[in-house]
């Protein structure tokens, strides 16, 4: 094991700057989306290529950090990453940073798949010249590829939902056909005829595999909140699959399920997911409008102003599918995973980011109406639909699942009234919307050319 080597000119010189903490804040909370991710690459080819020299202070605050900060078995890569930056300085009571074994299944098993964070942690050796760990799970090798410098290239894979049992520390099983919600199952996504990634795998192809997911899930949970450091993982995988968001919204599943259990804790990967979902060129498919629907939902309220706001920009950009969204909420909404009141405010918030974004939010609602005929407390939701109706000048039929609740003095029955007395008659928010709309079409018609660039690989961002 050889240490980062160290820049050959002076501190300070053009081509060799020092290295200072802000530099290596590889995520904060105002860089949100997958630009954050994209400082690692480079971060991580100067380590390996001609190394670093860091000034005292930033020694110091590395020393500070690798000392205090939480690493259960290697899970905190940024303590990996201090450890290595700091090798040859002597830090007193510092722990050992240690491999990424993965996650504890029982006694001495553990489920590794290579995930974000174990491909990130490989990254991290081979920009540090570590050599790769020990065989996982009796493999015949373990391959460590080159630091990436390029998100990996679009792919349209065939997607599946599939519900899992996953208990804590027992065998993940999938649920098939007809369920009664339990707090140990969880929503993934599948591509049909994948096997969790191996060590033979490339990088690229353990990344875009999200087999791993269902045996890692409660792991990934729960080291969602343990570890801020995990966001940077998250990062830079939003980062390596910018062209591919429904991978990324598959692999993150485990995060934005725990982001609706777990409050107080912060859950920095939601900072960074969420918001890639909503940029990019891609039009999303079922894994994204899922993950969006779970974000939706999240305990703290920033996180859900945080998927407002992406869910505003695919409409914006003329990415949004108002039906696939109202499935995503609706499967989950009628079988009982979360109740509608998160739901109505995150979808109120983001319905006045601008017009187009709130007649978008009305359809999503109009369309998930026979959804809710079980849900209780959906009245939340179709008063906001009345209002948005109302600014909008859209008339909406009441589906005949819900007119027999239209009856009696309920919150419920008083809004299905009023939203089956509306009038069918434009606004001008509506033909803003609509010029929003053209405008939007104008745009991506015009910007094709580009995304084929993009596509074929000849543009990177």
């Amino acid at each position: 094991m050889r240490p980062p080597p160290t820049c050959r000119e002076p501190s300070g010189s053009r081509s060799c700057p020092p290295i200072t903490t802000r530099s290596l804040r590889l995520y904060t909370p105002s860089s949100r989306t997958w630009p954050a991710g994209a400082a690692l690459p480079a971060l991580l080819t100067r380590i390996s290529g001609g190394g670093i020299e860091l000034a005292e202070a930033d020694k110091k605050l590395l020393a500070a950090y690798w000392r205090s900060a939480p690493n259960w078995k290697g899970a905190n890569q940024l303590s990996y990453l201090a450890s290595r930056l700091l090798d040859g300085v002597e830090v007193k009571d510092a722990p050992e940073a240690g491999h990424f074994r993965g996650y504890r299944r029982k006694g001495s098993e553990w489920d590794q798949h290579r995930g974000p964070v174990a491909l990130l942690h490989e990254q991290l050796r081979v920009a540090c010249g570590d050599k790769p760990y020990d065989k996982p799970n009796g493999q015949d090798m373990y391959r460590f590829d080159p630091i990436l410098t390029a998100p990996l290239e679009p792919i349209r894979p065939q997607w599946e939902r599939q519900i899992i049992r996953a208990a804590y520390q027992k065998p993940v099983r999938v649920v098939r056909g007809e369920y009664k919600k339990t707090d140990d199952m969880h929503e993934t996504w599948v591509i049909p005829g994948q096997t969790p990634a191996t060590g033979e795998d490339s990088l690229a192809g353990a990344l875009v595999n999200v087999a791993g997911v269902a045996p890692e899930f409660t792991g990934r949970l729960l080291e969602s909140g343990d570890y801020r450091s995990s966001g940077v993982a998250y990062a830079w995988a939003a980062w390596a699959l910018q062209h591919n968001p429904d991978i990324l919204a598959a692999h993150a599943m485990p995060v934005l399920q725990g982001a609706f259990f777990k409050f107080p804790q912060v859950i920095t990967p939601v900072e960074v997911v969420v918001p890639a979902l909503g940029t990019g060129w891609r039009a999303p498919g079922a894994p994204t409008y899922s993950a969006l629907a779970w974000a939706s939902t999240a305990a703290q309220a920033n996180y859900r102003a945080i998927t407002a706001e992406a869910i505003a920009s695919l409409a914006d950009t003329g990415r949004f599918d108002p039906a696939a969204m109202a499935e995503a909420l609706g499967y989950l909404l009628r079988n009982g995973w979360f109740g509608p009141g998160r739901v109505a405010q995150t979808l109120t918030d983001c319905a006045s980011i601008s017009a187009l974004a709130g007649y978008r939010v009305a359809q999503v609602i109009a369309a998930l109406l026979p959804s809710l005929a079980g849900v209780r407390a959906s009245n939340s939701l179709i008063e906001a639909l009345v209002a948005l109706a109302g600014d909008y000048g859209m008339g909406v039929p009441v589906p005949e699942e819900l007119r027999p609740k239209m009856k009696g003095s309920s919150a419920m029955a008083k809004a299905l009234r009023a939203l089956d007395a509306l009038p069918d008659a434009p606004t001008g928010l509506a033909r803003e919307a609509a010029e929003a709309l053209d405008a939007v079409r104008v745009r991506r018609e015009s910007e094709a050319p580009l995304r084929d660039l993009i596509r074929w690989g000849f543009l990177t961002f």
